[in-house]
Formats: structure tokens, C-alpha cells, sequence
């Protein structure tokens, strides 16, 4: 073969091989980058899936914290009033304090001003009470001594009452109504028997009130009088002069079942005989010590 033959196959061989081989080299490649572009797409894809994912995540994670911050604000809000309460509270409490400080001696002053004021009204209203009753029965009463007797007994009656429920004022008054009573009973009833009846009956009425200090006046004390009067004439007759006929009057009265409490009769002959025994320097006494 002629030499440019060889000539030209080797120009081919040195120009076409590396041409096709670059062809097929560049194909290769070429098919290699699309697959990898084809990845890349893929991968960019599931990329940007993935970014709108985180985007929706972060949408949402925003609405929670704007959400938390609405509840931050309202719980900041709960706490500053609360804050606010505990100050009111306090203040309140420490008013209070002042308050009670400054009132409580004004209460007590006028509730003690209160109580003055109502004793004071009470006491002087009793004294009026007692200074009405009274004038029932002074001198310048117009009620006849009748009227003066059944006022004064009623009076007593009313007031022993209370005493006997254990009233203080009205122990304490005993004796001024008891005195006003006997005033008026002398006046009606001189020294009758109804106001002997009248002075043993209080009298008994008022010891009942001591509890045991003083004894009531009783029949058997009447009994002992006798028995003294008795003893006394027999022990001064050969000396003295005693008038039979008191005496005899005296026993009579006894026999009759009179005593010094109902009879006034008694109560004279009792004086009579007395008087002649003191002057020969007796005394008639009974057991408790007191005129018969």
C-alpha cells in the first residue's frame, strides 16, 4: 500500500481515537452529570419539602410563642394585681390597726359614759320612786290614817317580796319601810293587839332575811317571860309591894291563850310589871335578851 495510506490511517487513528474516545468519555460524563443533576434536583426537592416543613414548624412554634406571650402577658398581669392585692391587704391591715387604736379607747370611753348614764338615769329614777312612795305616807299626805295603814302595809309587802327573791336594794330597804309601816300601824291600831301582830310579823319577816343571824320572835319567848316575871315577884314579894291585881290580870290573859304577839293587853301588863321589877332592880328579859 502506498505510504500515505498509512499516512492517513495513522492521522486517523491518531485524530479520530482520542476524538471518540473523548466522545464517549464526554457522553459518559455527560450521562454521569445527569444522573447526578437528576439527584442533586431529587435531593434539592427533598430539601425544599423539608424547608417548607421547618418553615410550617416554625409558622407554628411562632403562634405558640406568640400564644405563650399573650399568656405571659396575662399571667404578668394576674401577678402585678395580686401584687396590688397583697399591697391593699396590707394597708387595709395596717388602717385597721390604727383604726382599732384609735377607736377602741373612744369605744370603751363612750360605752362607759353609756353605762354612767344609764346608772345615773336608774338611780335617780329609783329615788323618785322611793321619794312618791314616801310622800304617801308623810305629813303632808292627804290620805287618812286608814288609807296611810293599808298604803305603808302594801308597800312593805311589795318590798319584802323582793327581798325574800334575794333583790339587794330591797334587804337594804327593810328596815325603812318596815319603820314606816309600824309608824302608820300605831296610828290606827295604838297598841292592839293588830299591831303587835304587825311589828312580831315583820320582825320574823326581816330575821328570816339574815340567814340564822337574828331569831324570830316566837311564842315559846312569851312562855320564858312568864316564867321570869314569875320568878322575879317570888324573889322580891317579902320585900316589896306588888300589885296582885296586874298579876292576876297577866295570868289571865295567859289562860286565855294571849299572848304579848296578838294581845295588847299583855303587852301593857308586861310594862306594868317591869317597872315594879326594875325598881327593885330587876329586869324582865327573855333568852335573846330583848322586853317581852
Amino acid at each position: 500500500m502506498p505510504p500515505q495510506f498509512y499516512q492517513i490511517v495513522t492521522l486517523v487513528l491518531v485524530i479520530a481515537v482520542p476524538m471518540v474516545t473523548a466522545a464517549f468519555a464526554y457522553t459518559k460524563a455527560n450521562t454521569k452529570l445527569d444522573s447526578k443533576t437528576s439527584d442533586h434536583e431529587t435531593r434539592i426537592n427533598q430539601l425544599g419539602d423539608e424547608v417548607k416543613g421547618v418553615k410550617n414548624e416554625l409558622h407554628g412554634m411562632r403562634d405558640i410563642v406568640i400564644e405563650a406571650a399573650g399568656h405571659m402577658s396575662a399571667f404578668d398581669e394576674g401577678m402585678s394585681l395580686l401584687a396590688q392585692w397583697l399591697g391593699l391587704q396590707t394597708t387595709l391591715e395596717q388602717l385597721d390597726a390604727q383604726l382599732s387604736n384609735t377607736t377602741t379607747p373612744a369605744i370603751n370611753d363612750f360605752t362607759a359614759a353609756v353605762v354612767n348614764s344609764a346608772s345615773a338615769m336608774s338611780s335617780a329614777i329609783g329615788g323618785l320612786a322611793s321619794y312618791l312612795r314616801g310622800s304617801l305616807l308623810g305629813d303632808l299626805s292627804p290620805l287618812s290614817p286608814q288609807a296611810r295603814y293599808a298604803e305603808a302595809k302594801k308597800q312593805f309587802n311589795d318590798n319584802l317580796t323582793l327581798a325574800q327573791g334575794g333583790n339587794i336594794d330591797a334587804i337594804s330597804s327593810f328596815g325603812s319601810y318596815r319603820d314606816q309601816f309600824l309608824s302608820a300601824s300605831r296610828a290606827v291600831n295604838a297598841s292592839s293587839g293588830q299591831y303587835n301582830t304587825d311589828f312580831f310579823g315583820s320582825f320574823n319577816a326581816g330575821a328570816a332575811l339574815t340567814g340564822g343571824a337574828v331569831r324570830p320572835y316566837t311564842a315559846a319567848d312569851a312562855n320564858v317571860n312568864t316564867s321570869a316575871i314569875v320568878a322575879a315577884i317570888a324573889a322580891t314579894a317579902s320585900g316589896q309591894q306588888v300589885t296582885n291585881t296586874i298579876l292576876v290580870d297577866y295570868l289571865n290573859e295567859l289562860a286565855q291563850g294571849n299572848t304579848s304577839q296578838n294581845s295588847s293587853k299583855i303587852v301593857e301588863l308586861l310594862g306594868m310589871l317591869n317597872d315594879r321589877v326594875r325598881i327593885n332592880g330587876g329586869a324582865l328579859t327573855s333568852n335573846s335578851g330583848a322586853l317581852a
